[in-house]
């Protein structure tokens, strides 16, 4: 009971143990319960990458190495060195993109991309501040432009892949919904997958 409190006084909302794909322990906390919608923000940036493998997998993407500009020829407009910028740069968040992950001013790109009304608009701003797979740097517009990649290259919105490849077969009790940037442009935001509801 102790330790439930602490986690609690954390922040902590839920907490589920599997051992041996069995359910051993399930809690909630600080006024959510199962059917609680919840957003998963970042965590959204690893389901993107199993996408990213299930569409290699499907011979829809040819390799981790392909440029990005392979999926997303506009960002040459931007800058032509985008050109040297793989998938697997944004995988390792190594792309020598100019980004500022800072959450404190609605001036970053990072809260831009997450207010945007119209993230293409946003994404057309990037620029190069590196030689990509140099330095590692946490950025969330790398995930973004990989889950945009993703979407082109299978031709379907993010939402419905990872509901037909993922969603579906693994038999989720509640449905998931994707956060788009909005109606008219339906671009799916890195941060907001799998909002849980009844």
């Amino acid at each position: 009971e102790n330790a439930e409190i602490d986690i609690a006084a954390r922040g902590t909302v839920a907490l589920l143990v599997l051992r041996r794909g069995e359910l051993v322990y399930e809690n909630y906390f600080n006024g959510f319960t199962r059917e609680t919608v919840g957003t998963s923000f970042s965590a959204a940036k690893s389901v993107v990458s199993a996408l990213l493998g299930i569409a290699i997998a499907e011979g829809r993407i040819k390799s981790v190495d392909d440029p990005v500009t392979t999926y997303l020829p506009e960002l040459l407009k931007n800058d032509p060195r985008f050109a040297r910028i793989t998938l697997r740069h944004l995988l390792q968040m190594r792309s020598g993109i100019e980004f500022d992950e800072g959450y404190r001013s609605p001036f970053t790109e990072a809260s831009r991309f997450y207010l945007a009304r119209d993230l293409g608009a946003q994404i057309a701003k990037l620029a190069i501040a590196g030689e990509p797979g140099q330095a590692y740097a946490y950025k969330s517009g790398d995930t973004q432009l990989l889950g945009l990649a993703v979407q082109r290259a299978v031709g379907l919105p993010l939402a419905a892949y990872a509901s037909t490849k993922l969603w579906q077969p693994m038999g989720a009790e509640f449905d998931a919904s994707w956060s788009v940037d909005s109606a008219e442009h339906g671009l799916a935001l890195y941060r907001n997958f799998l909002a849980w509801k009844p």
